[in-house]
Order: C-alpha cells, then structure tokens, then sequence
C-alpha cells in the first residue's frame, strides 16, 4: 500500500515519481488534495503506470481524493464522500482481503466530528481487518505540533476518543516526525502530525511486521506516507559504551583491574585490552 498526500501543486506527477518507484512492489496509490480536475488526474495517471483510478473530485479549488491500483488487486468501494473512500481490497497474489478507508477530513470542527461518528458506524459494522491512512487533520498529543499556539485540548480528546471508539491503533513510524506544515519561515512556521495509519487489532496480527515511512514534503505542504505491510530491519551493530555512572558503584574499580590484569587478556598489547 503507498499513500501520497497533496498532489494540488504537482499537476505533472514528476515530482513524485520517485516516490511510486519505491513503491514497486505495492499495488495501490492514495492521493489526497488533488485540486484538479478529472482530465488533469487521468494525464497523472497515465504518467504513473497505473491501469485503474477512482476519483472525488474536488470542491472548488480543494479537496479531491483520488485512487490508483494495479490489476494485482481489486477495489471495490462501499461508499465516497468528500471527507473519504470507504473500500474492500482484494489481494489476488498473497490471498487476503481488508477493509481500506482512505481519509481526508475537513478542517472545520463541527463537520469533522459529524465525520467521526461516520467513520464509528463503519467500524460498528465491520467484519474484515480495516486500516485507515490520510490526512486527519488533528493530532493526538501536545508534542505532535510545533508553532506559537498550543494544540486544543478538546480536539484532542475528540481524536482520542474516536479511536478508542474504533478500536484501533496507530501503525509505527519511522522517517519525518511531523506531516505537515505551514508558513516556512520566520515566526509563524506551525508544523504538526496530521497524517498517519491507523488498523484494527486483526488488520495488526495480519501484518504484524507492518510500518508507516514518512518521506519529506516535495512540491506540497503534506509529506508523503509509504506503508510496507512487511517491512523489516537489520538490527545495527551495538558497540561498548561506558557509563560515567557506573564510578558510583564501589565495586566498578575492582571489577575493571581484576578484568584488566585477567590471564585471558594478560600480556597483550593496549589496543587489543581496549
């Protein structure tokens, strides 16, 4: 699964063809925030490869959410509205099917939590593992924004209670610690973590390797997400290090010289004792 958010100021698709070329072996593309019109989404299309599309188109100048997938994989979409793409997406190579809701919520207070209370009754009725990727446009903890307002408490809450609601849980990071931001520079720089994935507990025990990349912000305010639903990691190299603390403890010193002086170790040179 790859999701890019914002295409608006990318009316080519150039700029984030590095990004879907990463993504080879996903099948699927999210675009969230196209601001252009069908014929502008087709030509992006075309450009990127992908054989299939479903498209929101945009109100006015904002919003638009568009899909992109392979013929490797199926999508068949339940319900879409401005705010969100609800689907089942089918697998045919790895045999599994999940419940996808691609997300855009609007910034407006009241219109988001009529939102929520949509996106409760999807996860009321639900019987397949579900994951929700996109632009929530709030933020969970205090830490997630940096600027000179503090993030609203009770947004915050509302946020928290939704998933609690849900039953789901945010999908591990790694990359950029914020997806979003305004106002480059000088005082007035606000950056905040707005979007991510979320997945149920049966989507999680599903993918269990599952992480989100976060991926710097070209030619848009939004930062790209990847989703590998099978990502792993070399676990680096750890090295010694001594820990200034340890001096505190009485019995360091006698622990140090009688391993120093040890007859595994005795008469060789410094370098190989360090």
């Amino acid at each position: 699964m790859l999701e890019l958010s914002g295409i608006g100021q990318l009316p080519d698709g150039s700029s984030f063809k590095g990004h879907v070329s990463q993504g080879k072996a996903h099948n699927s593309f999210f675009l969230l925030e196209t601001k252009n019109s069908e014929v502008m989404v087709r030509r992006i299309q075309c450009r990127l490869h992908f054989p299939n599309s479903f498209i929101v188109d945009p109100r006015g100048l904002a919003g638009g959410i568009v899909l992109f997938w392979t013929n490797q994989v199926t999508l068949d979409v339940f319900r879409s509205t401005p705010d969100y793409i609800d689907m089942l997406y089918n697998d045919f190579q790895d045999d599994w099917t999940m419940r996808i809701t691609c997300i855009h919520a609007l910034y407006v207070y009241h219109t988001r939590q009529l939102f929520w209370d949509e996106l409760r009754e999807i996860s009321y009725a639900n019987t397949f593992p579900w994951l929700c990727i996109g632009d929530f446009n709030d933020v969970l903890y205090p830490w997630e924004k940096f600027g000179k307002k503090p993030a609203d408490r009770n947004r915050m809450l509302s946020f928290r209670a939704l998933i609690n609601d849900c039953s789901i849980m945010e999908l591990p990071n790694k990359g950029c610690k914020f997806t979003w931001m305004k106002n480059h520079m000088g005082d007035e720089l606000v950056k905040e973590c707005l979007d991510r994935a979320m997945c149920s507990m049966e989507w999680r025990l599903l993918f269990p390797a599952a992480k989100v990349f976060v991926l710097p912000a070209i030619g848009s305010d939004h930062s790209p997400l990847i989703i590998n639903s099978s990502a792993s990691y070399k676990a680096s190299k750890k090295f010694f290090t001594f820990e200034v603390f340890w001096n505190e403890d009485k019995e360091c010193s006698e622990l140090i010289s009688k391993a120093w002086n040890s007859v595994r170790v005795n008469g060789t040179c410094l370098i190989s004792k360090l």
